[in-house]
């Protein structure tokens, strides 16, 4: 809807900010109370980030895209 825009949107993308006006904010969450349950997190997001760096020095930029779009790292978690 076009009255409820702040501005326009000729190309007809999707989502919160572009439909709506309004920036996404995803609920916070608690951090784990475990400091070993913590650090194993983090250490998993370390090892998914180093891969997504892997494949763009490696020019793999059609892996990179699959794998932001659900595979091993998307972009739906980062929120």
């Amino acid at each position: 809807d076009a009255a409820a825009q702040p501005f326009g949107n000729p190309l007809r993308l999707k989502g919160e900010f572009w439909e709506k006006g309004k920036l996404y904010k995803k609920e916070e969450e608690d951090l784990p109370d475990d400091a070993a349950t913590l650090l194993s997190d983090l250490r998993g997001l370390q090892s998914a980030l180093a891969s997504l760096e892997e494949l763009v020095d490696d020019g793999r930029y059609d892996k990179l895209q699959t794998q932001l779009r659900g595979g091993r790292f998307s972009d739906s978690a980062l929120r």
